[in-house]
This record gives C-alpha cells, structure tokens and sequence, in this order.
C-alpha cells in the first residue's frame, strides 16, 4: 500500500501534532503491508528532519494553506500523480480531494485518554 500524507496546514504546526506524527510515520513505515509513504507539508516545517531516514518515506514540499486561495496547489497534485498513493491521509480538517483515492481525516486527536 502507497499511503500519501498531506499536511496542510498554514505554515506551523502545535507540539502535539509534531510529537504525533514524527511518531507514527516511522510505525507506519516499517508496517509489512506499507510500501511507500509519500509525507507533503510546507517547507517550514522540515518534517524530514523530525525521523531518522527511511527508506520508504519521502517528503516533498505543498503551499501553506490559505483560507482564500483561489484554485489549488499544482505542485502537490503533481508529486501526488507521480507518487499514486493508494489511500491520503490528512491528518487536519482541511478540505481537500484527488482523483478518486480514499482520503482518510483524524477528525479528533486519536490519543488515548485516560479518566
């Protein structure tokens, strides 16, 4: 399975989301069903460096999103034809859809809570 990661935020990111996703990217990564994970964000936020190197991990770079944004980001669609991704994964709200792939949306944070 190729899973594509879109972070499409407006340029940061809280503690909280770093501590989240520089933890499951390399769990999904070395899962034996995962065969490519492609990670897209906005530039500033580096998330290459958040991980050690893996093998099948790629990041590549999307426009920070803008509330009022005519159009869509063309770079992001492209690295997304390229890399194919069977299932996207958006781990914001944001509104977003490509071709006919599953996109999949934490809707609220996914960490356990204990009463």
């Amino acid at each position: 399975m190729k899973i594509a990661i879109i972070n499409l935020t407006g340029g940061g990111m809280s503690g909280g989301y770093i501590k989240y996703l520089s933890n499951v990217i390399p769990r999904m990564a070395v899962h034996p069903n995962v065969e490519a994970i492609l990670c897209a964000s906005p530039k500033s936020l580096n998330v290459h460096d958040w991980f050690k190197p893996l093998s099948n991990v790629e990041s590549v770079n999307c426009k920070p999103f803008r509330f009022m944004r005519q159009g869509s980001d063309q770079e992001l669609k492209q690295h997304l034809e390229e890399f194919s991704p069977d299932v996207i994964y958006s781990p914001t709200e944001r509104s977003f859809q490509f071709n006919k792939v599953p996109i999949v949306k934490m809707v609220q944070n996914m960490e356990p809570r204990w009463n």
